[in-house]
């Protein structure tokens, strides 16, 4: 198989480093997924992912999960293709569509919830909660979730040609109660870091109104940091993470990068398009000046052979124009002759004889 793509996430602690991989099959053109293991303290964890597809099937009802099967310490998925929830969010935000974002947002909510029971809690806090998202008595007896899946993130949900979604990863699964507006919240704040410009179109406290959160963003957002501090932070407090941002204080987010190298990549893709059409738009111009240059040869042609033509006749009339002076001389020419000799004494006399010789018979 050939490798299309590689990440490691390898800033993680070792307990959640893996490496993911995209491979496309030579002969047959499947493609499929791969995470492996960077250290052999992650093997529990693709375990885990993998009873998560098992446990968490019947939970969302109305989007499907993407098969899984382990081999020899890899775990394999298909490759989903499709459009993303992320690229629908997009559109709209394109349009600065503001029904079709609201209309978005409520669809995500009802895919990172699952079924009637599953949204059927109320959460309570617990040691274990705190050791992960820092916080826990500011979420006491609200709406819970059963079981949360915290990666439902508008990027891994593909929509693919029999429009059913499809969550294509599923690493952050918890089979414990959680906070549902916190879930909520995560999800829905990954969007705001991913599309550039979307807090000016549809302000992220704005979608909270929207979705009646009730809880401040700090306190949210608070939580969801302590989360990814947990899975990026060693057991002796060490962070390859932590170290990394810290050598990239004072450089633009890597964000910017993908965005400014995405909207490049848009423009460009408009400019070939306009060049595109720029060429088909010449090809047929040429071609109606070659039709127009093959009428105009055509034509000046029969102008021509019409001009000789018209030669031909004006010669034509003036020679008849000529014999008909030469005819009408003669003519004139005769009758002045027979005026002459009608007139003549000898014409007379020779008339009268005439008509005494005709009287005697």
């Amino acid at each position: 198989m050939r490798k299309l793509w590689i990440k490691f996430s390898d800033e993680r602690n070792r307990k959640y480093s893996i490496k993911t991989t995209i491979y496309r099959e030579e002969t047959s053109g499947k493609k499929l997924v791969s995470k492996e293991a960077i250290f052999p303290e992650g093997i529990e964890h693709l375990h885990n992912i993998l009873n998560y597809y098992s446990t968490c099937e019947k939970i969302f009802p109305n989007c499907k999960m993407c098969p899984a099967e382990y081999q020899n310490d890899i775990l394999w998925f298909e490759y989903i293709e499709g459009e993303s929830l992320e690229d629908k969010y997009r559109i709209a935000y394109k349009e600065k569509n503001e029904s079709l974002f609201c209309d978005l947002l409520k669809l995500h909510v009802s895919l990172i919830c699952g079924n009637e029971e599953n949204s059927d809690c109320i959460f309570s806090n617990s040691p274990e909660f705190e050791s992960i998202f820092g916080i826990g008595k500011q979420f006491e007896g609200e709406k819970g979730l059963k079981i949360s899946n915290f990666d439902a993130i508008a990027s891994n949900i593909i929509f693919t040609s029999d429009s059913i979604p499809t969550f294509i990863d599923y690493e952050w699964f918890f089979l414990m109660p959680l906070p549902k507006e916190l879930i909520i919240f995560h999800c829905i704040k990954d969007l705001y870091i991913h599309i550039h410009g979307l807090e000016e179109f549809f302000p992220l406290q704005k979608a909270m109104d929207y979705l009646e959160i009730s809880n401040t963003e700090e306190t949210l957002d608070y939580a969801c940091k302590h989360f990814f501090h947990n899975v990026v932070t060693e057991p002796d407090g060490k962070s390859f993470a932590g170290t990394k941002q810290v050598c990239l204080q004072g450089e633009q987010d890597v964000q910017y990068y993908i965005e400014d190298a995405k909207h490049a990549h848009e423009e460009w893709a408009i400019c070939a398009k306009n060049w595109q059409d720029a060429v088909k738009a010449y090809d047929e111009l040429k071609k109606s000046h070659k039709e127009i240059e093959d009428y105009w040869k055509q034509a000046s042609q029969a102008n021509a052979q019409l001009n000789n033509e018209l030669l031909s006749i004006q010669k034509l009339l003036a020679d008849k124009t000529y014999e008909n002076q030469i005819y009408q001389q003669n003519i004139e020419h005769w009758k002045q002759a027979y005026e002459t000799v009608i007139n003549s004494k000898t014409w007379r006399f020779a008339n009268k004889v005439k008509r005494i010789f005709g009287r005697g018979r």
